[in-house]
């Protein structure tokens, strides 16, 4: 992927789905050359703009950024946004406000359990059908 990254040109958002998968084959070594191409992706004002965005569940952050002197903390521990599992109390209320003016965001509020709402609108419900239901069809074939 650090060749790849050397390609880069801007405008350009680099979207790092499960972005562990990315980095957990690697070894620490690797994980950190990989890191470094990507910072230095961001910060050189040749190409810019760039936007690095990825998602990483908590325990692949945990694993991946254990040592703070490590690359990849240093890439990914300043720019991380938590999500809460849920929405609750004014930050529900706020969503719901936002949700008048979006009509996808005003499914998902309806529709979430237990405020779940980002879950929701990353197709959780859809996925888990497929895979506790239409999945298993394929797999009969």
């Amino acid at each position: 992927m650090s060749e790849q990254l050397g390609r880069v040109g801007p405008p350009t958002v680099v979207w790092l789905n499960e972005t562990q998968r990315n980095f957990e084959y690697l070894s620490e070594q690797g994980r950190g050359l990989l890191a470094e191409a990507m910072h230095a992706l961001l910060v050189d004002t040749h190409r810019e703009p760039i936007l690095i965005l990825g998602s990483l569940w908590h325990q692949h952050y945990d694993t991946l950024c254990a040592d703070p002197g490590s690359a990849t903390r240093k890439l990914f521990g300043p720019a991380t946004i938590e999500v809460p599992p849920s929405f609750t109390g004014t930050d529900l209320a706020a969503m719901r406000t936002t949700a008048a003016e979006d009509q996808r965001l005003k499914l998902a509020v309806d529709r979430a359990d237990d405020g779940q709402i980002t879950q929701y609108l990353a197709g959780g419900p859809e996925l888990i059908d497929f895979y506790e239901g239409r999945a298993s069809r394929f797999g009969n074939r």
